[in-house]
């Protein structure tokens, strides 16, 4: 019963004073929205390449806007500079057609290719 009587003063006092209880709840809810995006970008910023060992001396180059760059700076950058232990390729496509032991094919939108001939564990 203490409940209903605090939600009808409550509520009352919303409508008497309907500018402020607007602002304060729009004030609230931005708030709590920006607080929302926030950790959600934070935690798909710190979602990549968790699996892969010693995940924090991994790099990856960027040429352009995007991630392509020439097939030989992985082994060019190792023979070059002495600090990189090893590399591998990484190539993200946009549309692949796998055929299947039959004549089965299936569209995979989302495929991605790595070489592991270089890589060192």
């Amino acid at each position: 019963m203490r409940i209903y009587i605090n939600i009808k003063i409550a509520l009352k006092s919303i409508q008497n004073n309907k500018v402020q209880s607007l602002v304060s709840i729009l004030g609230l809810g931005i708030g709590l929205g920006s607080i929302i995006l926030i950790l959600m970008l934070y935690m798909h910023e710190n979602s990549f390449d968790r699996y892969v060992p010693e995940s924090d001396q991994v790099y990856r180059v960027i040429h352009g806007t995007n991630s392509t760059t020439p097939f030989i700076l992985g082994e060019t950058a190792k023979n070059d500079i002495p600090s990189i232990d090893g590399f591998f390729r990484y190539y993200q496509g946009r549309k692949f057609e796998i055929r299947l032991a039959g004549k089965d094919i299936i569209e995979e939108y989302r495929f991605a290719c790595a070489d592991s001939s270089s890589l060192i564990y």
